[in-house]
């Protein structure tokens, strides 16, 4: 598929960068989608590198790049109507039209667009499978997954065994104390974690918080060991 999906987020940006508890040493893996919670995280954390599978996602972020490091923030704002998503996620105008509002209000609050500016170089974009990248390289501390790891069942009422395959194995090359953000999760599932993650009880409650009137259902893992 090469048609647009995502313009705007339908996530709290601020649940993103709360969640993932950011720091200026960190290096992030980012879902691509939009861009929106990659260029948020850029704000905070040392690099980002946006993934994903879709041609033209990783073309429209690009573009706001190009606008945001020209200095051009209503275009970096501008949202593309005839997206996928638009037209099936957005049924609801009113619903579409809080998104919209959310993430405006979010980049342009507390001169951050200029913050995020600055840091410009320390965005890369990536073609591929976040999940399959996440398990052959070793050089992140954080992962924002969003709903990577499943949308149908959303939420999760049973982790299929190749799913906790996936999270141990990304574990595997994830920093000590490093978090994967999920967007989509079950509390029934944490018994079923690899023994190297843990939920965050503090930060899923506190995104939680954040995405209580939304589609999502937040969890923060911690690798413990």
């Amino acid at each position: 598929m090469n048609e647009l999906m995502y313009s705007v987020t339908n996530e709290n940006l601020t649940a993103t960068v709360q969640g993932l508890d950011l720091n200026s040493k960190d290096s992030v893996l980012a879902v691509g989608g939009s861009g929106d919670q990659a260029f948020a995280i850029l704000e905070f954390a040392r690099r980002v590198i946006a993934i994903d599978t879709e041609t033209a996602q990783l073309e429209f972020m690009k573009k706001r790049f190009e606008a945001l490091k020209e200095g051009d923030y209503e275009r970096f704002l501008q949202e593309e109507t005839n997206s996928i998503m638009d037209c099936l996620d957005y049924r609801r105008k009113e619903q579409a039209e809080t998104y919209k509002a959310s993430r405006r209000k979010y980049f342009l609050e507390n001169e951050r667009l200029g913050k995020i500016r600055d840091k410009i170089g320390s965005i890369t974009f990536e073609y591929g499978d976040i999940l399959k990248i996440a398990r052959t390289r070793r050089d992140f501390s954080k992962i924002y997954l969003s709903n990577t790891l499943g949308w149908d069942n959303l939420p999760y009422e049973d982790w299929e065994p190749d799913t906790i395959e996936i999270l141990r194995e990304i574990s595997i090359n994830l920093r000590k104390n490093g978090l994967i953000y999920i967007s989509n999760f079950h509390k029934k599932n944490d018994t079923k974690f690899p023994n190297e993650l843990k939920i965050d009880e503090d930060l899923t409650k506190k995104v939680q918080e954040l995405e209580k009137d939304s589609w999502c259902h937040p969890c923060v893992l911690r690798k413990v060991d």
